[in-house]
């Protein structure tokens, strides 16, 4: 399997356990990884905007990470 093929998706769910990541947490990453706002995070799951950004602090914290793009590039990473 070429590296085109790999579902982005599978890939990040793949490497949240290793960092302990939530199932919520984990919805939220995926929407991050679609491109997705805050705002529009909160409304796809139903939580307020506040919820979501201290969601991201917390992965933030837990990846290691400051910011959505870092989040993304190192949970896509082998």
């Amino acid at each position: 399997m070429s590296f085109n093929e790999l579902d982005p998706q599978k890939e990040i769910e793949a490497n949240c356990e290793q960092y302990g990541i939530t199932k919520r947490e984990k919805e939220i990453i995926l929407l991050i990884e679609k491109g997705l706002t805050y705002k529009e995070i909160s409304s796809e799951l139903f939580i307020s905007e506040k919820t979501v950004q201290k969601h991201c602090e917390n992965i933030f914290n837990k990846v290691h990470v400051n910011s959505r793009l870092e989040l993304i590039k190192k949970l896509l990473a082998k």
